[in-house]
């Protein structure tokens, strides 16, 4: 859905953040779980619990595709 919207992958996972007066994308590819009024807060206005949750759930979900791909393709 965010695709949708226009918004990349690097939104998300490397946040922009700031150096002095400039502003730069944070370079550690990392779960938006670690830093979520940055990865999340700047387009969502929800809790940081409610992000919190649903961050988990999208995660939870990618982790249980990516596992019945592995099964998937193991067996071929």
């Amino acid at each position: 859905q965010h695709a949708r919207s226009g918004v990349a992958c690097a939104d998300c996972h490397m946040p922009y953040m700031r150096d002095g007066s400039v502003k730069v994308s944070d370079h550690w590819l990392r779960s938006p779980l670690f830093n979520l009024q940055n990865s999340c807060g700047t387009c969502h206005t929800q809790s940081v619990e409610e992000l919190e949750e649903r961050v988990l759930t999208i995660q939870g979900t990618t982790a249980g595709l990516l596992l019945a791909l592995i099964g998937a393709t193991t067996f071929l």
